[in-house]
């Protein structure tokens, strides 16, 4: 018992202009939608059997009822004879032999079933292409195996590359968590440095101006010359910035002032008399007008009674404070 050979298709394309080619539009024109039901209908009962098919008045009878029982056969028939007239379907077929083909609809079919087995060439009929140059044409759909192996190997390269990423950001990361724990570690190793200085420098009597670091002695100097700087009092009147309070005790809100400098660790960014003033400008806006005169000698009372190996402790607790709290907030944000 021979193999069996399958005939037609299971499915068949279908163009994306189907309902705009000039051919059928004019003819759904004159005769309405129903002609494209009918063209889509012929091409099923093509592709279903192989690439043409016989039109007789059985057929012609049976099909006319398939798609509606309010159209006559006769417009049917006229429909398709318009079809091959248009060149839809080929008109010498159609007249010498009642065949429904065309050169499309039989490229598409040796396309479509080019892996089969072959039948011999003399029992193709009404042929309108050369088989043989359709079969040697290249099918892009079945792609061979050296591009599968390509695509393989592309897909390995390319998780291959994905896994280098990943092992690269988390190597970054890792990076940037030491350099930042270094600059923790150096921060506090110079911070440790700075006290074992101050401390060293007040054991051998090294101070000066009375027992004053140099920075603290330039601060009071910057004090003392703002105070006494020509017109200074006057400008600041103007700018209504300060109390009226402030003006009766300067030199206590001064005091206050430097004070909070060196508490806050803003000392170490005043270099000029300019720098010291512009950061008092700010410091009386916010800080100043909020504290009373009996405030002011409480709190100048309490840093002098507070020794300097105090005072560091203080500020580091309140700098590590101030670090917890950016750490938090750059987690926070990370998050987000």
């Amino acid at each position: 018992m021979g193999a069996y050979i399958k005939e037609g298709m299971d499915y068949f394309p279908v163009k994306v202009d189907f309902f705009e080619d000039y051919r059928v539009t004019n003819i759904a024109r004159k005769y309405g939608f129903v002609t494209y039901k009918i063209i889509l209908k012929l091409l099923c009962h093509i592709w279903r059997q192989g690439y043409y098919l016989e039109w007789n008045e059985c057929f012609a009878e049976e099909f006319t009822r398939s798609i509606s029982a309010k159209i006559g056969i006769a417009r049917v028939t006229k429909i398709v004879h318009s079809l091959t007239t248009c060149g839809y379907f080929d008109s010498l077929l159609f007249t010498n032999g009642r065949i429904l083909s065309s050169v499309g609809i039989q490229e598409d079919y040796f396309r479509a079933v080019k892996r089969r087995k072959k039948k011999q060439d003399s029992e193709y009929k009404y042929l309108l292409i050369d088989i043989d140059t359709v079969l040697k044409s290249k099918d892009d759909s079945t792609p061979s195996k050296t591009v599968e192996v390509k695509k393989a190997e592309v897909k390995k390269e390319e998780k291959a590359d994905s896994c280098q990423h990943n092992v690269d950001i988390m190597s970054d990361r890792r990076e940037e968590k030491r350099r930042e724990e270094n600059r923790r570690e150096e921060k506090r190793k110079e911070d440790c440095g700075v006290f074992a200085s101050l401390t060293h420098t007040q054991s051998a009597g090294a101070h000066v101006c009375e027992g004053k670091s140099p920075k603290k002695h330039q601060i009071e100097i910057f004090s003392k010359e703002l105070i006494e700087k020509p017109g200074w009092i006057d400008e600041l009147k103007a700018t209504r910035i300060a109390s009226e309070r402030f003006f009766t005790d300067i030199e206590g809100y001064m005091r206050a002032y430097c004070s909070w400098l060196f508490v806050t660790g803003a000392d170490k960014s005043i270099e000029t008399l300019t720098d010291f003033s512009r950061r008092f400008y700010y410091w009386i806006s916010k800080h100043g007008n909020k504290l009373r005169p009996e405030e002011l000698e409480r709190k100048d009372s309490a840093e002098k009674k507070e020794t300097s190996e105090e005072r560091f402790l203080r500020m580091r607790k309140e700098m590590l404070e101030q670090e917890r709290m950016e750490e938090e907030s750059r987690f926070q944000n990370s998050i987000n």
